[in-house]
């Protein structure tokens, strides 16, 4: 196996030149896609969370981003009261993710409480 971004993608390796190359990859894709974007300002059908994921702010963008990620919260939301589990492997107790999903476990409540303070701490 070479790796790079073949390897990255289709066999799952993460070493530092894997990783390093979907970098890469993922900078020179999204730089096209800006340009792209930029030369057809008043082409609206790409405005939405394409738009917005390749860095446009426009209020359209914003909004379907918006829209987006709260559809994706609730979602999490109704599977976590239905089931006590998450939807996602990757969702851990401790972190924001579980805890707005509405887990109040000991190390979900310790985080809320860190996060609290940590804010605080912020503001003064």
């Amino acid at each position: 196996m070479n790796h790079g971004l073949s390897s990255y993608q289709y066999y799952g390796c993460r070493c530092e030149i894997c990783k390093r190359a979907n970098i890469e990859n993922t900078k020179k894709y999204l730089k096209q896609a800006q340009i792209k974007f930029a030369s057809e300002p008043s082409n609206f059908k790409n405005h939405g969370l394409y738009g917005y994921r390749i860095g446009c702010r426009c209020h359209i963008c914003v909004k379907e981003a918006k829209k987006t990620s709260s559809q994706s919260y609730v979602a999490g939301r109704e599977y976590f009261k239905a089931t006590g589990g998450f939807k996602s492997d990757k969702t851990k107790h401790g972190t924001s993710t579980a805890y707005q999903y509405g887990c109040l476990c000991q190390l979900c409540q310790k985080w809320k409480k860190d996060q609290h303070v940590r804010l605080r701490s912020i503001a003064k």
